[in-house]
């Protein structure tokens, strides 16, 4: 007879529990856990195209069934775009033995060029299916000059 937690973790469909900006993930190496740092919802620029030096996306996902491609897409949305406009998309794998396990990704980029000012999404996606998203904003630092009236 097949045991009962195996026939429940089978039915668990893949879910993203979160998707964090940040500039960096720290993880302690005895414990495995995760300290984010300086997490963010917006970012800033003078000018445009810009270089953002410190893109780090933290996820949390669980209901993996053992080996998974895992795609996470940024892009630009706007009224005529609302699918977005894709800037880049980071593909890789995923892995878990059990499906009720909890599995972190930290996603380290450094130097992406973000084209305008706009709203902007990220997209996880677990064997092919969108799991989650997170909106981010990118905006124009608005400069004043001295000696003006």
């Amino acid at each position: 007879m097949a045991d009962p937690e195996e026939i429940v973790a089978e039915g668990v469909p893949a879910e993203c529990l979160a998707i964090i900006l940040c500039e960096s993930v720290v993880e302690d190496v005895r414990t495995h856990n995760k300290s984010i740092q300086n997490a963010y919802n917006t970012i800033w620029s003078g000018k445009f195209p810009t270089r953002h030096d410190r893109f780090t996306v933290f996820v949390s996902l669980t209901g993996i069934h053992g080996e998974q491609q895992l795609l996470v897409r940024v892009a630009r949305i706007t009224e005529r775009e609302p699918e977005g406009d894709p800037l880049f998309d980071l593909e890789g794998k995923v892995a878990s033995p059990d499906p009720r396990d909890v599995v972190d990704v930290t996603l380290d980029m450094r130097g992406i060029v973000i084209p305008v000012a706009g709203n902007y999404e990220i997209r996880v996606h677990v064997g092919g299916s969108q799991v989650g998203a997170r909106r981010f904003m990118v905006k124009a630092i608005e400069t004043t000059r001295r000696g003006t009236t």
